[in-house]
Protein backbone atom coordinates (compact mmCIF):
# COMPACT_ATOMS: atom_id res chain seq x y z
CA UNK A 1 0.00 0.00 0.00
CA UNK A 2 1.34 3.38 -0.78
CA UNK A 3 1.47 6.30 1.83
CA UNK A 4 -1.28 7.89 -0.37
CA UNK A 5 -3.83 5.26 -0.07
CA UNK A 6 -2.58 4.46 3.30
CA UNK A 7 -3.96 8.02 3.98
CA UNK A 8 -7.00 7.82 1.93
CA UNK A 9 -5.84 9.06 -1.33
CA UNK A 10 -5.22 7.61 -4.66
CA UNK A 11 -1.45 6.49 -5.70
CA UNK A 12 0.76 7.64 -8.77
CA UNK A 13 -0.18 10.31 -11.38
CA UNK A 14 -2.82 10.90 -14.33
CA UNK A 15 -2.32 9.75 -17.91
CA UNK A 16 -0.99 12.77 -20.49
CA UNK A 17 -4.91 13.18 -20.31
CA UNK A 18 -5.58 13.81 -17.02
CA UNK A 19 -7.40 10.90 -16.70
CA UNK A 20 -7.04 7.31 -14.77
CA UNK A 21 -8.39 4.12 -15.67
CA UNK A 22 -9.77 1.37 -13.72
CA UNK A 23 -7.51 2.42 -10.87
CA UNK A 24 -4.62 2.55 -12.64
CA UNK A 25 -2.62 5.09 -14.30
CA UNK A 26 -0.04 5.35 -17.20
CA UNK A 27 3.83 5.84 -15.76
CA UNK A 28 6.21 6.31 -18.99
CA UNK A 29 9.58 7.68 -18.75
CA UNK A 30 12.94 6.82 -20.16
CA UNK A 31 15.81 5.28 -17.82
CA UNK A 32 18.79 4.48 -18.43
CA UNK A 33 19.74 1.13 -19.44
CA UNK A 34 21.23 -0.59 -17.00
CA UNK A 35 18.56 0.31 -14.64
CA UNK A 36 15.96 -0.71 -16.44
CA UNK A 37 17.96 -4.51 -17.63
CA UNK A 38 18.34 -4.79 -13.58
CA UNK A 39 14.70 -4.47 -13.08
CA UNK A 40 13.57 -6.97 -16.09
CA UNK A 41 16.66 -9.51 -14.61
CA UNK A 42 15.15 -9.08 -10.93
CA UNK A 43 11.57 -9.79 -12.60
CA UNK A 44 12.77 -12.38 -14.32
CA UNK A 45 13.94 -14.45 -11.32
CA UNK A 46 11.67 -13.83 -8.95
CA UNK A 47 8.63 -15.22 -11.45
CA UNK A 48 11.31 -18.40 -11.54
CA UNK A 49 12.16 -18.43 -8.41
CA UNK A 50 9.46 -16.99 -6.28
CA UNK A 51 6.51 -16.13 -7.85
CA UNK A 52 5.38 -17.21 -11.53
CA UNK A 53 2.47 -14.63 -11.45
CA UNK A 54 4.78 -11.47 -10.69
CA UNK A 55 4.65 -8.66 -13.19
CA UNK A 56 7.16 -5.69 -13.83
CA UNK A 57 3.75 -3.47 -12.76
CA UNK A 58 3.85 -5.11 -9.20
CA UNK A 59 7.87 -4.31 -9.20
CA UNK A 60 7.24 -0.79 -10.18
CA UNK A 61 4.19 -0.12 -7.22
CA UNK A 62 6.48 -1.91 -4.64
CA UNK A 63 9.57 -0.07 -5.77
CA UNK A 64 7.63 3.52 -5.96
CA UNK A 65 6.08 2.63 -2.47
CA UNK A 66 9.34 1.43 -0.46
CA UNK A 67 11.41 4.77 -2.01
CA UNK A 68 7.99 7.27 -1.24
CA UNK A 69 7.73 6.23 2.01
CA UNK A 70 11.55 6.45 2.58
CA UNK A 71 11.26 10.04 1.62
CA UNK A 72 8.54 11.22 3.21
CA UNK A 73 9.99 9.63 6.63
CA UNK A 74 13.03 11.95 5.56
CA UNK A 75 12.15 14.71 4.38
CA UNK A 76 8.31 15.33 5.61
CA UNK A 77 8.20 14.07 9.41
CA UNK A 78 7.07 10.75 7.62
CA UNK A 79 3.84 12.16 6.86
CA UNK A 80 2.85 11.96 2.59
CA UNK A 81 3.14 15.12 0.64
CA UNK A 82 -0.30 16.73 -0.80
CA UNK A 83 -1.66 15.60 -3.30
CA UNK A 84 -0.52 17.79 -6.73
CA UNK A 85 -0.93 18.74 -9.72
CA UNK A 86 0.87 16.72 -13.22
CA UNK A 87 4.75 16.40 -12.94
CA UNK A 88 6.51 18.69 -16.16
CA UNK A 89 7.88 16.80 -18.79
CA UNK A 90 11.32 17.14 -19.83
CA UNK A 91 14.97 17.74 -18.48
CA UNK A 92 14.75 20.02 -15.69
CA UNK A 93 16.76 23.77 -16.92
CA UNK A 94 15.82 22.36 -20.70
CA UNK A 95 13.67 24.11 -23.16
CA UNK A 96 11.07 21.70 -24.14
CA UNK A 97 7.43 22.24 -26.01
CA UNK A 98 5.70 22.16 -23.17
CA UNK A 99 7.51 24.46 -21.13
CA UNK A 100 8.74 27.34 -24.26
CA UNK A 101 5.22 29.01 -23.70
Amino acid sequence: MTSAEAQGGSPGGATRSGRHQDGKSMLQSWIDTASFQWAVNTVNGIKKDVDPRYSMRRFLEDAISKHALELEAEHHGGKPWPESGPLRRGVPGKRTRDTDE
